[in-house]
């Protein structure tokens, strides 16, 4: 029987893409296999394969099909979707960063998540610069310099989710759109090319992950419920 998926829910799964085995790469297509052997480091061979692997063994509890029987599109950018998602209607967005893998999945709407290591050595003011808004980078300037880290990683994966979702890469200038940096209130996409109205069509959420990281989700439309779960491949 498949997995439920309402359309007023939103669905987080977080997993290890630490340990991949023999057994994970068989449950890949032949174009993932050849993709995988490209890989050079143990640990981008491991996020992927182990990344590819469990977003098949979810995705087939949602479609009641077998993980080898699942088929994805690929956009102008890379980005995966279902071979039938508009038969479906499921949408999912799949992010890693070190050990952990973040995948989220809505029914019906346009979903984007992003999952960061936070590291104190990225979170510099020459990057913010570069990549945030200047709108971004002057609220960042304003807190005080122990929660600089922390609003940092919260914009810069509420910005890459959002990149995320859209499909187009980093073709679509970060400084283009506005989110809210600040801490203790809830994230906000506030304009998008000086556009707060287009801004309106998408919502933020935090999400809860382990410690040492940082993650963030947007959606189409209104966030009415988020279920957070982690994956558990042995009970699956």
């Amino acid at each position: 029987m498949s997995r439920a998926l309402p359309s007023d829910e939103i669905h987080v799964w977080t997993f290890s893409v630490t340990d991949a085995r023999p057994a994970h790469l068989g449950l890949l297509s032949d174009d993932e296999r050849e993709r995988a052997g490209r890989f050079r480091h143990a640990r981008a061979y491991s996020h992927f394969v182990l990344g590819r692997a469990t977003l098949r063994q979810i995705l087939s509890d949602y479609l009641d099909r077998d993980p080898a029987g699942i088929f994805f599109d690929y956009g102008a950018h890379g980005k995966p979707s279902l071979s039938d998602e508009a038969e479906t209607g499921l949408h999912f967005n799949l992010s890693h960063s070190h050990e952990l893998a973040v995948l989220a999945m809505t029914r019906g709407r346009a979903v984007g998540v992003d999952v960061e290591q936070i590291n104190p050595e990225r979170a510099t003011d020459e990057i913010a610069r570069r990549f945030f808004s200047a709108f971004e980078w002057g609220a960042l300037q304003q807190l005080p310099a122990k929660q600089r880290t922390a609003a940092f990683f919260r914009c810069w994966t509420s910005k890459e989710a959002f990149i995320k979702l859209i499909g187009d890469g980093l073709t679509f200038p970060l400084d283009a759109f506005d989110v809210s940096p600040l801490l203790g209130e809830p994230p906000a996409i506030l304009s998008v090319n000086g556009d707060a109205n287009e801004a309106r069509r998408w919502s933020l959420r935090e999400l809860a992950v382990p410690p040492g990281y940082a993650a963030t989700l947007v959606v189409e439309g209104q966030i009415l419920a988020v279920v957070e779960r982690q994956w558990n491949e042995s009970a699956s």
